[in-house]
């Protein structure tokens, strides 16, 4: 169980990142400057996807 708690920090950190990379890739989306979107989008979805596995894992 300690070991859970002590993830905790780590993937809200890794889900808040997620947040602010996918905002990034909205606003460059907006601006049709489909490249940097994309780039930021792929860098949302590996730290969400990070996160998720972090809460999934006994490992960290």
């Amino acid at each position: 169980m300690g070991s859970d708690s002590s993830r905790a920090p780590k993937v809200q950190e890794y889900y808040d990142l997620s947040c602010n990379y996918l905002e990034s890739a909205k606003i460059s989306l907006k601006n049709e400057l489909f490249e940097p979107a994309m780039f930021t989008a792929i860098h949302a979805l590996e730290l969400a996807l990070k996160a998720a596995l972090l809460t999934k894992t006994a490992d960290a």
